[in-house]
């Protein structure tokens, strides 16, 4: 079988980098027989400077289907990375990790043999590209300069993202690619432990995301505090930054009455399902998504999405089991929720049933139809 290493900055048993992390670890897990995965990650999680308990770091380490290297510097340097060639061959995630452009670096000059492979997850989005805009370009023209393109692959987890690409760095440094869609974690039937009760005029909101500003929390707030009825907002996720929640937390302290708010932590990949359960509309306005676990984990959950139009879930409505709102239509988000809010327990189980069956549906199709295939497949 093949020998493929992927770079990734965060693997399990962290949490907090959500979607990237749940890629890589869905993918392990569904095509973990048919290839030998090898991870090189961080011994630490996002955001958290002491490494793992009980996880010795400097050393493979079988977790589930691949072996895991958990490295205790985070610095990389060329030597080290160099040692890890000789695979058939080198996923990269994200272009502008560390790991990612020193690799580049030695593929340019020819110290690695091995074929490598550039996930982009997300990072050329118009809503990824507008955070530190001028910094990226630099960075980008410097990729560009040096040739760190040649000779590679990409991996793109939809048409939309290669299109993207080519927007921002020209269509002449994308020459070889996969369209390969993020896998889903498997499929769960959670309908028998489903709460399904629900009266009008009442209802339960969730936002299961990382705390930034790409996350768009602060508009969900806003356009919350102007629908009526009895509502539990509840807000779980890792804040990553700190004034951004700040502004959310003086927002969320003028909300009339009948909103009732609290912010309840982080949730661990693992439990992400028993708590989305447990509600029934999941709001994610977010500004731009490379694929959405979160949002094909509310499906199954049969907690109604309502995300804007910047995620590749484009046929919610069209499956009657959630709600594209277009990020500047803020009226259609209002008036949708207040739907929800006005339906009675049988109206809403509907939607969540409908729910339920698109996730499963998704599921079976991401497997079978997936890009990712062709990563563990094609010869080098």
């Amino acid at each position: 079988m093949k020998k493929i290493l992927i770079l990734t900055a965060y693997y399990y048993p962290g949490f907090r980098s959500g979607g990237p992390q749940q890629s890589i670890m869905n993918m392990v897990e569904i095509f973990g027989n048919k290839c030998d995965f090898y991870i090189l990650t961080h011994n630490h999680d996002l955001g958290i400077e002491k490494p793992y308990r009980n996880i010795q770091s400097d050393t493979w380490l079988e977790v589930g289907k691949a072996k895991v290297y958990y490295c205790s510097n985070n610095i990389y340097s060329f030597k080290f990375l160099k040692s890890f060639d000789g695979f058939d061959k080198i996923y990269l995630c994200e272009p502008y990790q560390m790991h990612s452009y020193k690799i580049l670096l030695l593929n340019r000059i020819n110290k690695i043999e091995s074929q490598i492979y550039l996930a982009t997850m997300g990072c050329f989005s118009k809503g990824a590209i507008s955070k530190k805009k001028f910094k990226k370009k630099i960075f980008w023209i410097t990729f560009k300069t040096l040739g760190l393109y040649k000779n590679i692959k990409w991996s793109f987890s939809s048409e939309f993202e290669k299109k993207d690409a080519i927007r921002v760095i020209g269509k002449k440094y994308i020459q070889e690619y996969l369209i390969a869609e993020d896998l889903p974690r498997k499929f769960l039937d959670l309908s028998e432990i489903k709460n399904t009760e629900k009266k009008k005029g009442y209802i339960k909101i969730v936002f299961l995301s990382r705390i930034c500003e790409m996350k768009n929390l602060l508009q969900l707030i806003t356009e919350v505090s102007k629908v009526k009825g009895n509502i539990i907002f509840d807000i779980y996720g890792t804040i990553e930054d700190k004034k951004y929640w700040n502004k959310c937390e003086k927002m969320l302290n003028k909300l009339p009455n009948n909103i009732v708010w609290k912010y309840k932590g982080t949730v661990e990949s693992k439990d992400v399902l028993n708590v989305l359960v447990h509600y029934d509309i999941f709001c994610l306005p977010t500004l731009g998504e490379n694929f959405g676990h979160v949002i094909y984990e509310a499906l199954v959950a049969g907690c109604i999405p309502i995300i804007s139009d910047r995620t590749p879930w484009n046929d919610l409505d069209d499956n009657h089991c959630g709600n594209i709102i277009p990020l500047k239509n803020k009226s259609m988000f209002v008036s949708i929720l207040q739907r929800y809010i006005d339906m009675s327990s049988q109206e809403i189980t509907y939607y969540q049933k409908k729910a339920m069956l698109y996730a499963e549906k998704k599921y079976k199709e991401s497997v079978l139809k997936s890009g990712y295939r062709k990563l563990i497949e094609e010869e080098s």
